[in-house]
């Protein structure tokens, strides 16, 4: 085995033993168990469930094993194709909805949602489980928006380059759900509301665009087309805050990008004792930044691990090929180390999908534009025609690990040795 081959599946191997960690059903069961107090969760309670999102099968996975005794009823909206048959659980119905884009599947599991907070009994304990993708899948609109307008603004908002926090902030204002809204039908019930962050401020208020928390306000400027600011000034948003001043929801966050990378650099230190430089600032700016630096610090820097968290933004223009941020971002990379015999690189997505892709990722090295070249296609061209994919493809190095159940950003893992 060559030495690189021998790196590249030491990278996966650390990748896939950290992200156990943080799976959904890991951190929601660890959490209850030590917080049921905290939670004021009794013996007696009836619990309803709750969860929506990419990993909301496992999440709710989690709390069944706590809390199974206790459970009058569940409900699971996630990701499409993300509900394995050997996960059902009794007494929990299940829904799969449209991510990244909302369709008219989102507008039915949103119906689905209020329905099932309307009918619980009072002062039943609503356990709600939040992960990333929520925005999309479930979703009741402002009068004054149609989904043709919906759809519109999530084209328009995810290839915009925007940071998270400012694409969920404008989805709020699009929403009778998001921003803290959906909690205005559990007033007659106890709310605990638990969040597996995918976003890198880990504001409640953002994450899944804040279903059961009030939307904060908006601090800066940011640009919008003037097709989406003459929507946004036609929706009349309620005072949410105002409206809840009685509902007490308790919130808080099992699992983080941080605490993945806390166990990634546990594990590198585990296997041979070689530095590690967990880096700063996280990955958050355009991807052809964030590739220059990470590509830059591993040429000039020492032998060892090298960690980044965070999720890089991406402006699409033109034609859009096959790909996501994760798989641009490595193929940007690898053709800045092409040549280079002793770096591996991973850039991964940790919910295991991609952009318009069913892969995670990438692992590239000094020799993937050589072997991509080699199939036939122009590195070249495949980046500045978002088409990172099929690339990665013909080179061998996308990664699929499948749905995780867990969604926590993304994280690059490279190493550099003698």
């Amino acid at each position: 085995m060559s030495e690189t081959l021998a790196q590249r599946n030491k990278l996966l191997k650390i990748y896939n033993e950290s992200l156990q960690f943080v799976k959904g059903d890991i951190c929601v069961q660890n959490y209850l168990q030590t917080h049921l107090g905290k939670l004021q969760l009794e013996q007696t309670d009836n619990i309803a469930i709750l969860a929506i999102g990419k990993a909301a099968a496992s999440m709710a996975q989690g709390a069944y094993r706590v809390l199974k005794d206790n459970i009058i009823h569940g409900l699971v909206v996630t990701k499409d194709d993300h509900v394995l048959g050997n996960a059902l659980l009794p007494g929990f119905d299940y829904i799969e909805s449209s991510h990244p884009i909302p369709t008219d599947k989102s507008l039915t599991a949103g119906e689905a949602v209020i329905k099932f907070i309307q009918g619980l009994p009072a002062q039943t304990h609503l356990l709600v489980l939040i992960s990333g993708g929520a925005s999309a899948l479930v979703e009741k609109l402002n009068p004054v928006v149609s989904l043709k307008n919906m759809i519109q603004a999530n084209d328009w908002l995810l290839s915009s380059g925007l940071e998270i926090d400012d694409v969920n902030r404008i989805r709020q204002q699009l929403s009778m759900i998001k921003g803290g809204k959906l909690a205005s039908y559990a007033k007659h019930l106890n709310v605990t509301n638990l969040l597996l962050s995918d976003v890198l401020s880990n504001d409640p208020a953002c994450i899944g665009s804040g279903l059961f928390v009030p939307a904060l306000k908006q601090n800066r400027n940011i640009y919008l087309p003037d097709w989406l600011k003459a929507l946004l000034s036609q929706c009349d948003n309620p005072d949410v805050e105002s409206e809840l001043k009685n509902t007490v929801v308790f919130t808080d966050l099992v699992a983080t990008n941080r605490i993945l990378l806390n166990k990634i650099s546990a594990q590198c230190l585990s296997d041979t004792g070689p530095r590690v430089f967990d880096t700063h600032p996280p990955l958050s700016g355009q991807v052809e930044v964030e590739a220059e630096k990470i590509a830059l610090q591993l040429k000039q820097g020492e032998s060892g691990f090298y960690l980044w968290g965070g999720e890089p933004t991406v402006k699409l223009s033109g034609r859009v090929g096959k790909g996501g941020r994760n798989q641009h971002l490595a193929l940007l990379i690898a053709e800045k180390i092409k040549g280079i015999q002793n770096m591996v690189v991973l850039c991964i997505g940790t919910d295991g999908s991609d952009g318009n892709t069913v892969d995670a990722g990438a692992l590239v090295d000094g020799e993937t534009i050589t072997r991509g070249e080699q199939a036939g296609l122009v590195a070249k061209d495949s980046i500045t025609g978002f088409n990172a994919g099929e690339f990665l493809q013909a080179s061998g190095d996308v990664i699929n690990t499948g749905p995780t159940g867990t969604n926590v950003m993304d994280v690059v893992i490279a190493h550099k040795w003698e």
